[in-house]
């Protein structure tokens, strides 16, 4: 798999390059490293090393059609591995940007690995105190994370009324709501 991004600005292109180059020497456990990147005029392509790993879709999707018990250890195991990767990035003031499903995977044991950060690091164009931004982008992350092991513990998305609380809407009450593969 190959992503290729193009930029408008050469500042927008030297940043992404910038930043694709701390990505490149970092290395955890819990992080999906890249096998090659190249760059031309308008375009920096990356490849991350995806190989022995499926993404939460896949798993999701076997789980459902193999009707897998639920196997509390396991996503507790998954979810510190996903926290413990997320506070890696953001101790090195790298935000994920990108997590959902198809970018959270799963080793052949059990492993769970963050796919590719988005190196665009896109934000609105209205102006935010760095600091603002930054606990903005963090709690993005951990939101999106969190959406993806709901729907690994559930085999379904996250439900609209869950999903609004995210929006600052608080019209269900997270504790009313019960897990339905849970004994």
């Amino acid at each position: 798999m190959i992503h290729s991004y193009k930029f408008v600005t050469e500042k927008q292109k030297n940043d992404a390059e910038a930043l694709l180059i701390r990505l490149t020497h970092l290395s955890f456990p819990f992080l999906i490293p890249f096998k090659g990147k190249s760059r031309d005029n308008e375009h920096i392509s990356v490849s991350p090393d995806i190989s022995h790993n499926f993404d939460m879709d896949h798993v999701i999707s076997n789980d459902i059609k193999n009707k897998e018990a639920f196997d509390e250890q396991k996503f507790i195991d998954n979810v510190i591995q996903g926290i413990l990767a997320l506070t890696f990035l953001h101790k090195h003031k790298i935000i994920h940007g990108k997590i959902s499903k198809q970018t959270v995977f799963q080793t052949d044991d059990g492993i769970m690995r963050l796919g590719p950060a988005d190196i665009t690091q896109k934000m609105p164009e209205e102006k935010i105190p760095d600091e603002e931004k930054e606990k903005i982008e963090k709690a993005q992350d951990l939101y999106s994370f969190g959406a993806v092991m709901f729907e690994l513990a559930e085999l379904r998305k996250l439900p609209d009324e869950l999903s609004k609380l995210n929006s600052g809407s608080k019209s269900t009450s997270p504790d009313s709501y019960k897990f339905k593969r849970l004994p």
